[in-house]
């Protein structure tokens, strides 16, 4: 390498600094706006992954450690087997399934409580055009379901393109889509629920 590089001068650290706590803000939303300004869309964000024989603290842990509320369970070529949540290792469903398998809850790996990908909603891509955040919120609560799953296709082949999560549409609502709506809202979702 014969070019030369000027020696760039640098700063010693100033004592008692902190972390920068800048965080990316959240985009506000409204029922009528489209539905892709809620989608998590892995395109711009990768999802995060593990696998089946990951005890449920450990999974519960990664979740905590990557600020998200679930994650896509993966086999050892990366494809999709499963999805496990913090709600399903936290609530009941732990509970009852150790106690099913007579198993202490520790015990149980996300294989035990992941909800396979037979028993997941999606949606594909391409219909989303016509959708607004309101048919989404709608769909979720009615499914009674935190999460519905958007497909594409690459290549011929379907892949998972992104979710919806009900926790993101009420942050991004700031509204708890699944209960506790004002009246206000109430009529505001009837309305846009009726959009074609």
């Amino acid at each position: 390498m014969n070019q030369e590089y000027a020696l760039v001068k640098t700063q010693l650290m100033k004592q008692h600094i902190n972390f920068s706590t800048h965080l990316p803000s959240i985009t506000v939303a409204h029922l009528e706006d489209p539905a892709i300004t809620v989608m998590a869309d892995f395109q711009l964000r990768p999802p995060y992954s593990t696998s089946m024989h990951t005890h449920i603290n450990e999974a519960l842990q990664q979740m905590k450690l990557l600020a998200v509320k679930s994650l896509f369970v993966v086999n050892t070529d990366n494809q999709i087997v499963g999805h496990i949540s913090a709600r399903d290792i936290q609530g009941n469903k732990a509970t009852m399934t150790a106690n099913q398998l007579d198993l202490k809850v520790i015990d149980l790996t996300v294989k035990h409580l992941m909800t396979p990908p037979e028993q997941l909603h999606t949606l594909h891509f391409n219909e989303l055009s016509n959708m607004r955040v309101g048919h989404i919120a709608r769909l979720l609560h009615e499914l009674g379901v935190n999460y519905v799953f958007v497909i594409d296709e690459e290549n011929g082949v379907e892949v998972v393109r992104g979710l919806f999560s009900i926790s993101r549409i009420s942050q991004q609502l700031g509204e708890n889509v699944m209960s506790d709506l004002s009246s206000h809202s109430l009529i505001e979702m009837k309305r846009v629920f009726n959009l074609k």
